[in-house]
């Protein structure tokens, strides 16, 4: 979720979609247990003096609504939420909570989910939550690779990836999320008629996200258009709101599976 500005247009170095996975993986080892200190705090272990963090008690408290990776694999979709079987929207980098509020707020019929990195996004997107009653919706600190690698086929109604950190220099094109082998084992992900909205200020990651998704498996839509099962609302984000507000231009689409994607063509994360 960082916030860069795009370097002027050009292509530098290898192409974005022929990166290996593996790459981005490695630079991502640190990710294989996000929240283990709150495990370890649930099960009464003090954690080491240089891991002390302010917000790690206040995610032991939050409970049912702050879920750890461990937790969420073990939980998705089936057991994360109660009630009837709802349509499963998860949005990745979800910053300080403020469109999963407006998600569930606006969409009572669905489930909302959404994901981040850091205890103290998750702990104040978790409070929020928790402040406001919302039954459908939960926060989880979790690496979206490997939510995305471990969820069952057709399990993620819809996913939002809103201004993603678009590492705008060569030797860190590597670290992004949104690459070949992440797009299309996410289009297995998502269920028959479900949808990938993605935005972005960078242009160049707009373009290299084209790109990826043009080598098949996909439906675009317009400039703009918002996801037809969701309640009608802009969703802006606070980013969003920064850009939009400087002038600056914002890259928007709704991607969609198609029915030729074949959920067996998924490569192995």
């Amino acid at each position: 979720m960082g916030v860069f500005r795009h370097p002027p247009a050009g292509r530098e170095g290898k192409a974005f979609r022929d990166i290996p996975l593996a790459e981005c993986t490695k630079a991502n080892t640190r990710m294989k247990n996000l929240g283990g200190l709150i495990e370890a705090k649930k099960r009464g272990e003090q954690g080491p003096e240089r891991h002390h963090n302010p917000y790690l008690d206040e995610a032991v408290g939050l409970g049912e609504v702050l879920v750890t990776q461990e937790e969420l694999l073990a939980r998705f979709p089936d057991r994360l939420f109660s009630g009837d079987p709802r349509p499963k929207l998860i949005e990745i980098g979800c910053y300080l909570g403020k469109n999963v509020v407006e998600f569930a707020q606006l969409n009572p019929h669905i489930d909302v989910l959404g994901i981040d990195i850091t205890y103290k996004r998750v702990v104040k997107s978790a409070r929020k939550i928790n402040t406001l009653g919302l039954g459908n919706a939960r926060i989880g600190i979790c690496d979206a690779r490997v939510l995305v690698e471990h969820a069952a086929p057709a399990s993620f109604g819809g996913v939002c990836v809103f201004f993603p950190d678009p590492w705008p220099k060569k030797r860190h094109v590597k670290n992004r999320l949104l690459a070949q082998e992440f797009l299309d084992t996410l289009r297995t992900r998502i269920a028959p008629g479900g949808f990938f909205w993605f935005k972005t200020d960078s242009l160049r990651y707009f373009e290299d996200v084209m790109e990826c998704i043009a080598e098949g498996g996909w439906s675009v839509s317009p400039a703009d258009e918002v996801p037809h099962e969701l309640t009608p609302s802009p969703y802006v984000t606070m980013f969003e709101q920064m850009f939009l507000s400087r002038g600056e231009p914002v890259y928007r689409r709704v991607f969609r599976p198609t029915e030729g994607a074949r959920i067996e063509d998924a490569p192995k994360i």
